[in-house]
């Protein structure tokens, strides 16, 4: 079976001595319950691949089936090109989805990339582009039989000096700092947002493609840009943050029935769920030293997952499990 069939079941009844009984099912079932259902009737609905156990009630006694359940086929492949053309030495990544017949994509497909013409461009397994001279090539994405192609254009390199600004830095731990790569071209005509890769040295910090910088760690970095066979360096010394402070505890709301599980805080009002209970609570804490429960709202749900309200608290969102319908996710 494949996710998003459907298949009818029977069950037949028979008592110690094997005669065939004249009874049916008085329930049907399916487990887990995220993976498929059955309604009254014995059809199953399978939701999500895996290992399905269905089952039946005839006079007490219950008999179960298991199927093996697959993910759907793909349908088609979705490749998100660049806007721009790319130049010379210069690379991008392309972002790809693989989506069933029902449009829901699939993450755990193997996609292969292939480009036609690797003297103007190459891809490499994680779907990144390099130009590698100047015209347009087609670069393909396949899973299986389904496959798209993308049309990438390769422009020569208009930067012929690059440099980093600042030069230097001094931050500390856990700041964000932010690099801007200065390109000119022939005459040394600048060259807005010119296309760079940015690195850094050692694996205490990280820096984001707009140039943004933090480091988790102290010490001394080298950042460098690149476009194309152009390089320039800044470097980076961090130093700890060295900030402490106690915690203080002002308030705590009253103990309630049930034992708690994660709570959101937004504005005014504190919002705690419960394990298993299916509430959620509401504290009214514009005086932190004295909460006060302005509200107890029960759920369908085994777990709250999370909840975001608007400012004035009038209107909120909530996502859950083990809702007795099934229906999980968002209210």
């Amino acid at each position: 079976m494949e996710a998003g069939q459907q298949l009818k079941f029977s069950a037949i009844g028979y008592d110690e001595a094997g005669n065939k009984l004249d009874a049916t099912p008085s329930a049907w079932y399916a487990t887990p319950f995220d993976l498929a259902y059955a309604d009254e009737q014995g059809a199953v609905t399978f939701v999500q691949p895996g290992e399905v156990r269905i089952g039946a009630l005839i006079n007490g006694r219950s008999g179960f089936v298991s199927i093996s359940v697959k993910p759907q086929a793909v349908a088609r492949i979705e490749i998100k090109a660049p806007s721009t053309p790319i130049p010379v030495g210069t690379g991008v990544p392309l972002s790809v989805v693989t989506r069933m017949a029902n449009g829901d994509p699939r993450t755990d497909v193997q996609v292969m990339w292939s480009s036609s013409n690797p003297a103007l461009a190459t891809v490499d397994e994680s779907g990144f582009v390099t130009g590698t001279g100047p015209g347009s090539a087609t670069i393909q994405a396949a899973a299986g039989n389904v496959k798209a192609v993308v049309t990438i254009d390769v422009i020569r390199n208009p930067v012929r000096s690059l440099a980093v600004e600042p030069k230097t830095m001094r931050v500390h731990t856990g700041d964000v700092a932010h690099f801007t790569a200065v390109a000119k071209g022939d005459r040394d005509a600048p060259i807005p947002a010119p296309a760079v890769r940015w690195a850094i040295t050692g694996d205490g910090a990280t820096i984001e493609s707009d140039g943004g910088f933090v480091a988790e760690k102290a010490g001394s970095y080298s950042v460098t840009a690149i476009s194309g066979d152009r390089a320039a360096v800044a470097t980076v010394t961090v130093t700890p943050r060295d900030v402490t402070r106690e915690l203080q505890v002002v308030g705590r709301p009253p103990q309630e029935e049930f034992q708690a599980a994660e709570e959101w805080i937004i504005g005014n009002y504190a919002y705690v769920s419960s394990i298993m209970a299916g509430r959620l609570w509401v504290y009214d804490i514009s005086d932190p030293s004295h909460p006060v429960k302005v509200d107890s709202i029960p759920f369908d749900a085994r777990v709250i997952n999370d909840v975001s309200t608007t400012p004035d608290g009038k209107i909120g969102v909530i996502t859950r499990e083990g809702a007795s319908n099934r229906k999980n996710g968002i209210v």
